[in-house]
């Protein structure tokens, strides 16, 4: 029941490319190789949990990342910075409850970072957020998105090249660390690194004394003069990485690969601040450059092509019912990657034997649902900031939103299957979930201990009986979800060459239990979940 399970996603997503790998298209990364975006469905500290991740830079390259954890509730930036990687270098950060009882972001790794993260870690800043509380940072998910190659070359006032210093070098007692980490400051602060570069809208854009060119990429058709960042290359991709949840009570570990995807970024960089209150949302997974998506068909016949068209209006800017704050832009190309996560459904295992003291947490992350696609939420733009001090700026500055009704589009639903061992099943009523991040906990009554494993408050319950103790279940999103249908609200700009059904989720199952009956010795895995997508079922 608990044998070595690795959540590898991308083998779940994507079983071979086949024709299209030609194609400079957005998609699932099975090689390892060539990821640019690393998506980590799921991070918690809550009931005894601690969260670590590790990153690698496989390539021989020098690497500006970004790094943006978001809670559970509506996907809110609750913490993004940004890592500068040396060949071949590994970055490892830890999530953990502080004594204040909030998510506190921990690292001990020497490798440059922008801002410095101080010696005793940075919260998880919920209170920065109407109607976003500290209780929803306790858990959510985390997004790395490689923002480019760095070019070397020395800052005005700097005493290394960028290369120079961010390279470790053997420091004797404090073993190899990076030479000098001022290099990243140093150039910021002195015009070397500029914004710029992602895909973006920005006619009506505008902020007193900023050149939009310097910051903000108009790529558009019809306006095709960047502002590419100056000193820094078009991402190639070579992240990857895996995220352990440590259960410290229990004494048990469950292992998570991101999903990773390639092709997201190709003729430039994007490169931004984090504690710029204009600009911290970007890079975003809308902000790429890559409008076209390839998945392989399900009946093995070769993969399909779409090409996308960008919305209307970015996510941030124009239209009050979306945006987290009206002057926050965060892109205008959502589709590529909301096609290669779509699934029209999903199943798992679930064990709650109550001999075996049996506990099941499933996770469903949407993390399309902050660009709108098939969220249950508006936004109201309201222009309070916390912004950077004069004396200080390098701090993480982030936007107040309010979350206002109706719906702007659908709430995701779900309905689900429950199977036995000896082929019986049971239907459960649709349900609805609300949340970016949402917890499934399958929970026996008769079983009086460890009815939960991430203990998060917010999970929904499934629950079960002693006929159906064990065994696994099928989900489906009670639909239809349609992506091309959005554009029935005047949201998007005509989407060509697209029917794709499903809602954009990543996910796995936690499943626990004691090795002996009545035991309180704990054992638990990871299962991936097994997505049902119907790509293939349409002529190429």
């Amino acid at each position: 029941m608990f044998k070595h399970t690795k959540i590898a996603m991308s083998a779940v997503l994507l079983a071979g490319m086949g024709c299209g790998q030609d194609v400079a298209a957005v998609a699932v990364d099975e090689s390892g190789t060539s990821a640019q975006v690393l998506i980590f469905p799921y991070y918690n500290v809550n009931n005894n949990f601690q969260t670590t991740f590790q990153i690698r830079n496989s390539k021989n390259e020098y690497k500006s990342v970004k790094l943006r954890f978001r809670e559970s509730k509506y996907s809110n930036d609750v913490l993004d910075f940004s890592i500068y990687m040396s060949p071949y270098d590994v970055f490892t950060i830890g999530l953990v409850k502080d004594a204040e009882g909030k998510a506190r972001m921990l690292t001990t790794d020497k490798t440059c970072t922008h801002p410095v993260i101080p010696a005793q870690g940075v919260q998880l800043k919920g209170d920065f957020y109407t109607h976003t509380n500290d209780a929803t940072t306790l858990e959510g998910y985390m997004e790395v998105i490689e923002m480019g190659v760095i070019e070397d070359g020395k800052p005005q006032g700097a005493n290394n090249t960028m290369y120079e210093g961010i390279k470790h070098i053997f420091a004797g007692a404090n073993g190899y660390v990076p030479k000098d980490c001022s290099v990243v400051s140093t150039a910021w602060k002195t015009g070397y690194f500029t914004q710029g570069g992602a895909y973006a809208d920005v006619a009506n854009f505008t902020i007193a004394g900023k050149t939009l060119a310097g910051f903000y990429s108009n790529e558009l058709p019809d306006n095709p003069t960047p502002g590419i960042p100056d000193h820094i290359f078009a991402p190639t991709g070579g992240l990857s990485g895996y995220a352990v949840l440590i259960d410290v009570a229990q004494g048990s570990a469950y292992e998570m690969q991101p999903v990773a995807l390639r092709n997201y970024q190709h003729t430039h960089a994007q490169h931004y601040l984090s504690y710029d209150p204009d600009f911290q949302l970007l890079p975003s997974f809308a902000s790429g450059n890559d409008t076209t998506s390839v998945i392989a068909r399900d009946d093995g016949k070769g993969s399909v092509v779409n090409n996308w068209s960008f919305v209307q209006a970015d996510w941030g800017l124009s239209d009050p019912f979306v945006a987290p704050d009206g002057y926050i832009p965060s892109g205008i190309n959502p589709f590529p990657i909301a096609d290669v996560l779509a699934a029209i459904g999903l199943q798992n295992d679930f064990f709650t034997n109550t001999f075996f003291s049996g506990a099941t947490d499933w996770i469903l992350s949407f993390p399309m649902r902050k660009h709108g696609i098939f969220n249950n939420y508006r936004f109201g733009g309201n222009t309070n900031l916390v912004p950077a001090t004069s004396t200080s700026p390098e701090i993480f500055a982030i936007p107040r939103f309010s979350p206002l009704s109706p719906a702007f589009s659908q709430d995701v639903k779900f309905n689900i299957v429950l199977r036995n061992r000896e082929e019986q099943d049971i239907l459960q009523k649709t349900e609805i979930l609300d949340k970016e991040v949402n917890v499934l906990s399958f929970v026996n009554p008769n079983n009086l201990f460890g009815r939960t494993v991430t203990g998060s408050t917010f999970a929904k319950q499934i629950v079960v009986d002693n006929a159906f103790n064990e065994g696994f279940a099928q989900l489906t999103f009670d639909g239809p979800y349609n992506l091309a249908s959005l554009g029935n609200n005047g949201w998007l700009k005509n989407i060509a060459n697209s029917n794709t059904v499903g809602v954009p989720v990543l996910g796995f199952a936690l499943i626990r239990g004691t090795i002996t009956p009545n035991s309180q010795n704990t054992i638990g895995d990871a299962i991936p979940h097994v997505f049902t997508r119907i790509h293939g079922n349409r002529d190429l």
